[in-house]
């Protein structure tokens, strides 16, 4: 059985862009992740406690479906793609070196997990905790915390970005 890292992420509600803050299980901030106030498209960037760049999301401008990239430094991490489903919504994250994750659930409830083959390796859920704009991550200890934490803010902004087209 795998071990789990366990994580607090909330939105910030007063915020002129798209901005985050994680916390460990011990209520310390572990990563923000701040939205670029001038760009077209979303670009973001996720940070460590000290605000050492760890990562940058950056959503392709020109796709049918929304897409983003994650580089980390100058380097192509992944490219994350929202799929077409008719009953679950899905995700999956392409990775250059294989051992790609897809994600399943219902991201609009913040109910998802992720896997990597038919192992999960995560899991948000939204309901762990009462506040509004707050959700749990539970990452497998052995997994990429900074790519999986990256892709619950892409499924945040694009279920926000859905929500504005209704």
């Amino acid at each position: 059985m795998k071990d789990f890292t366990t994580y607090q992420l909330k939105e910030s509600m007063f915020s002129m862009t798209d901005n985050y803050t994680v916390y460990d299980e011990q209520g310390d901030k572990a990563y923000s992740i701040k939205g670029s106030f001038f760009s077209w498209g979303d670009n973001l960037s996720l940070e460590d406690a000290s605000g050492n760049k760890l990562l940058t999301i950056d959503q392709k401008k020109i796709a049918l479906r929304p897409t983003y990239i994650l580089y980390r430094g100058d380097e192509k991490l992944a490219k994350v793609k929202k799929k077409i489903g008719l009953l679950k919504q899905k995700l999956e994250i392409d990775l250059p070196q294989g051992k790609d994750y897809t994600v399943k659930g219902n991201f609009l409830a913040k109910e998802f997990e992720f896997y990597r083959g038919r192992q999960k390796v995560a899991e948000v859920s939204k309901s762990w905790f009462s506040m509004t704009d707050n959700y749990g991550v539970r990452v497998a200890t052995d997994e990429d915390h900074e790519l999986i934490m990256a892709t619950v803010i892409i499924i945040d902004l694009i279920m926000q970005a859905e929500e504005k087209e209704e």
